[in-house]
């Protein structure tokens, strides 16, 4: 399924004009993992998605996302849906 979804992001990129460059690792710790990746590979701009949910009455992106936002010096784009975007009976 991952790489599934890693071929049509990456196609989808393509189609935009991007040169993506699409890794698909089994790892302990995402965030761990991601940073090695940026490293190792100097990447410049890291695409996640994530669910927006409210916390004591502030958006919460997730501590991934809040975790590499702060935690690297590369730019983290993130493609936000709501917390309620695949709830039973809608199309997905």
């Amino acid at each position: 399924m991952a790489q599934a979804i890693v071929s049509s992001s990456s196609r989808m990129a393509r189609q935009i004009g991007i040169r993506p460059r699409a890794v698909v690792r089994i790892a302990d710790s995402r965030r761990e993992e991601i940073t090695r990746l940026i490293d190792e590979h100097h990447i410049d701009l890291v695409v996640l998605s994530a669910e927006l949910q409210q916390v004591d009455g502030a958006v919460f992106l997730g501590s991934l996302v809040e975790d590499l936002i702060a935690g690297t010096r590369t730019t983290v784009a993130m493609l936000a849906v709501p917390g309620d975007w695949l709830a039973p009976g809608k199309p997905a």
